[in-house]
């Protein structure tokens, strides 16, 4: 079972490694996607879906592990 344990922790880093180096490029071809004047909206669309996608995985994780623990 540890192994499976280091296999998943593994994975999820090379996972976060990967989502984490293609934020900025994808933010960026985002916002120039759109008009220079429509470039505030742009950015801050693309940095609450950001910030909404990582509060509900979270939650979504968090449910997860306390009930998984409990049992």
């Amino acid at each position: 079972m540890a192994w499976a344990v280091e296999a998943a922790a593994v994975a999820l880093a090379i996972f976060g490694f990967g989502f984490g180096i293609t934020v900025t490029p994808r933010s960026t071809a985002a916002v120039e996607a759109v008009a220079p004047s429509a470039y505030g909206i742009a950015s801050s669309t693309v940095t609450v879906a950001r910030m909404v996608g990582m509060a509900v995985g979270l939650a979504i994780l968090t449910a997860y592990g306390s009930t998984t623990i409990d049992r």
